[in-house]
């Protein structure tokens, strides 16, 4: 998928909580920006500097695609591979 990928670069925020967010120009979808403040391990990758964004169908609903630091894959795969650093960050 060929989006900008970089979140610095993405001209729209959410209206609720002023995320970066960007439409994908391929399929129906949305990118939005992970909340680094989320007590999650998603928001301290964030935290950490890592570049996080979950993809969204335009009806809302979630598509299963996570994109970490310019690499989209599903939330699943993200898990196994920064898990050992979510952790330490989110302790």
């Amino acid at each position: 998928m060929k989006i900008t990928r970089d979140q610095k670069t993405w001209p729209d925020r959410t209206p609720k909580s002023g995320l970066p967010c960007v439409d994908s120009t391929l399929r129906p979808t949305r990118w939005v920006a992970q909340n680094p403040d989320k007590p999650t391990i998603w928001g301290a990758l964030a935290r950490a500097g890592h570049q996080v964004a979950w993809e969204f169908w335009k009806n809302g609903s979630y598509t299963g695609q996570v994109m970490i630091d310019q690499r989209i894959q599903s939330a699943e795969a993200a898990i196994q591979v920064f898990a050992k650093e979510a952790a330490k960050s989110h302790a």
